[in-house]
């Protein structure tokens, strides 16, 4: 192989992958951004009971004060359903455009 063939196959090979794994690339984001700034949000109540949930769709479980045992928190799968029905099946290539460009 030339350099220009080198050249053309990594070109191709970067975009095949940019746009294959975008999809991932997001929820990953959205995952580490939900538990940097939305850390779970509990509403204490004068019983002692709490009710766990973030802000990508996990399930609300209601806990004991202080526990969180039986708590879903965000999974991928959840995380990619919730991004496609609100948002839209294209939002999950939102970047793409930044990523090519590097």
């Amino acid at each position: 192989m030339n350099t220009y063939q080198h050249l053309i196959s990594g070109g191709v090979s970067g975009f095949a992958s940019a746009v294959v794994l975008q999809p991932f690339d997001l929820v990953k984001t959205r995952l580490q951004q939900d538990n940097k700034f939305h850390t779970r949000n509990s509403i204490a109540s004068n019983s002692g009971t709490r009710v766990v949930s973030d802000s990508l769709g996990s399930d609300a479980v209601p806990t004991t004060k202080g526990s969180t045992k039986g708590a879903k928190g965000p999974s991928i799968p959840r995380v990619f359903m919730k991004i496609w029905r609100e948002e839209g099946r294209l939002a999950l290539w939102r970047g793409t455009g930044a990523t090519l460009a590097r």
